[in-house]
Order: structure tokens, then sequence, then C-alpha cells
């Protein structure tokens, strides 16, 4: 799937939820788009387009019993 469809179907993720972390985000496309995607593909993408903005850290639990940090990401507000 191209840069620009992934980024449009994250802005349309963010605009519906507020913000979202990096897999939750995954998950969404995974399921709206018919070729899906991995956090390697869209962790670059929110990284560094000016329109995402992250906001923070939250811990999420593995499968196989550790756990592991994601990055939050929001909209960023049009005055900065």
């Amino acid at each position: 799937m191209g840069k620009r469809r992934i980024k449009s179907h994250i802005w349309g993720y963010l605009m519906e939820h507020g913000k979202g972390n990096t897999v939750q985000i995954c998950e969404y496309l995974n399921k709206v788009t018919r070729d899906g995607t991995c956090v390697k593909q869209i962790g670059p993408i929110l990284s560094q387009e000016p329109a995402f903005e992250c906001v923070g850290k939250e811990k999420i639990k593995s499968l196989m019993g550790g756990s592991y940090n994601v990055k939050i990401w929001k909209l960023r507000d049009n005055n900065e």
C-alpha cells in the first residue's frame, strides 16, 4: 500500500479517535485495507509526517508474556 493512502487512513483514524498508539493504528489499517501493513512500515510515516505528533508512550503486553513501549500519536494542531 502506498504512503499516500496510508497517511490518508491514519489521518482519518486520528480524526475519529483523537489519538491512538502505533499498534492500534496498524490494526485499524489492517482492518480497513485489503493489502494491510505492519508497524515497521507505519512507524517512519508517523514520525516523519508533520501532520502527526507523538504525545507520549505506553506499555503494551506481548503475547509471549513480556511488554514493550509504543508511541501514542495525535494530529498536530494547526497553530503550531
